[in-house]
């Protein structure tokens, strides 16, 4: 059996915290494609992975997980910062890594649904600092992120 040798809840809020995020899904001819979602973020988990192979780079590491609340907006995938996204429902609650949230945004009413506000731009988003003083800027590429240690970077809002 493998999993998490502890978990803990880093972030439980009753307060409404709505979040960009991006994932990436495989079109049916086989091509990588960037989405953006929208969601109520629920909690942070801060999950102490164990030693089984299954994790390979990750085993014995520490992984920050956001528990999010999808928004079923409508386009679907759309960047709110090009059109208007909107929302009446939510989706089932997802886990993610906590790296695939890119920034905060905002919610009207519109109606009998939300319109998202995204205001964010290449100077509004979410920064990985190291506590080492190096800044990464901007959303950080895998890679960038692989080469530090799990304790070397902050997440800053």
């Amino acid at each position: 059996m493998y999993g998490c040798v502890s978990s803990y809840v880093l972030l439980f809020s009753t307060e409404s915290h709505f979040e960009q995020y991006e994932f990436e899904v495989e079109d049916g001819i086989g091509t990588v494609v960037r989405c953006i979602g929208y969601g109520q973020l629920e909690r942070v988990i801060q999950c102490e992975l164990d030693e089984a192979s299954v994790w390979k780079d990750l085993k014995e590491k520490t992984r920050l997980l956001a528990l999010i609340m999808p928004c079923k907006t409508l386009p679907k995938g759309k960047d709110a910062t090009q059109c208007l996204v909107q929302y009446k429902f939510y989706s089932a609650p997802i886990v993610t890594d906590l790296r695939s949230v890119t920034c905060v945004v905002g919610r009207v009413p519109r109606g009998k649904t939300w319109a998202i506000v995204d205001r964010s731009n290449d100077q509004a988003r979410t920064e990985f600092t190291s506590r080492l003083g190096r800044t990464l800027g901007g959303t950080p590429g895998m890679e960038e992120l692989e080469k530090l240690e799990d304790d070397d970077y902050d997440y800053v809002y």
